[in-house]
């Protein structure tokens, strides 16, 4: 008991020298809505992430990745503009979200779709198995045991199971998915409804007439919060009502999921992933590969700065490639 409080002691001794120091203090303002990158030991020696890549991630963390403002400030060059877009005060934060000419180029939404890819495969799956299991409950009639009604003399009655809590998708065995890359737009299933919108995930069924609809958006770490109450209110001022007004009436589940340009990932992600009904560790290891992947591709886009031409159609990043130019 003791050690422990002497622990949190120290933590929050540890937190509040991190909160007063002016630049280094910026990640103290994620702890609240994001769950940072994975440096533990486990990750370090059997994950994928380089040496580069590690260093850069703590680096990001704490603002201290050389930078054109962070050069100027240190007196190594006068000029703190951006090569790309020649905006001043070149930061961390403008090179990773905020350049109007990487933008342009396709730099972020090339990040954006590599994310997506890590979440495709684990919620295919997840709709394989989860509508295989379901044919065959209901091709298999259960009958109750009768034998667990009777309690031999001098035994108590055992204690009955507690039921797992149902998920979205508990239900219904013909969930299809869209996914929306930028090379390989999708139109919103029309018996759903008739709309231009589209979402990064759709996830439906029409036996139960149900939608899970997820919008994924990859903003700096102190933008997450905002970057919610911007898409919650896009989507439920018009695409929602229009779902709901439809007749028989079909029910929504609207997810806005944030992965931080530096490989914080918000709650809401985790959330996401588990009402759907993921397995625990399939939710790790989708998490830690999210992380990794919009890291590196992070990663890439500073060590792009000075590269004027970005090719148009790079390929998506996997967990654990190399990004090339």
């Amino acid at each position: 008991m003791a050690v422990t409080i002497s622990r949190q002691l120290h933590q929050e001794l540890y937190l509040s020298k991190a909160a007063s120091l002016e630049r280094q203090s910026a990640w103290t303002g994620w702890l609240d809505t994001a769950t940072p990158f994975d440096l533990s030991w486990k990750n370090m020696i059997y994950g994928h992430a380089s040496a580069d890549l590690i260093k850069f991630v703590l680096n990001a963390s704490v603002n201290t990745v050389l930078t054109p403002a962070l050069s100027a400030l240190w007196g190594h060059k006068c000029n703190d503009s951006c090569p790309l877009c020649h905006g001043p005060n070149c930061t961390l934060h403008h090179i990773l979200s905020n350049c109007s000419t990487a933008l342009a180029q396709g730099r972020y939404t090339w990040r954006h779709d590599s994310v997506l890819t890590a979440l495709h495969e684990a919620l295919q799956e997840l709709i394989d198995t989860r509508s295989n299991n379901n044919l065959k409950s209901r091709a298999r009639p259960q009958y109750p045991d009768i034998s667990k009604c009777f309690v031999t003399a001098g035994k108590t009655a055992a204690k009955r199971p507690t039921s797992a809590k149902s998920d979205i998708m508990s239900t219904g065995n013909d969930w299809e998915l869209l996914i929306d890359y930028q090379y390989d737009p999708i139109v919103f299933p029309p018996e759903i409804c008739s709309t231009a919108e589209r979402p990064d995930i759709i996830i439906w069924s029409r036996s139960t007439r149900t939608v899970i609809l997820a919008e994924l958006t990859c903003p700096a770490e102190e933008g997450i919060k905002a970057a919610e109450i911007r898409k919650l209110a896009r989507y439920n001022k018009e695409l929602v009502p229009l779902i709901t007004g439809q007749f028989p009436k079909w029910t929504v589940h609207l997810f806005i999921i944030e992965a931080g340009v530096r490989g914080f990932l918000a709650h809401s992600f985790r959330k996401f992933l588990s009402k759907i009904g993921l397995p625990k560790p399939i939710i790790r290891n989708t998490l830690n590969n999210v992380s990794e992947i919009v890291a590196t591709c992070s990663y890439y886009i500073y060590q792009s700065i000075n590269a004027d031409k970005w090719n148009n159609r790079p390929p998506l990043i996997l967990s654990g490639a190399t990004p090339q130019p």
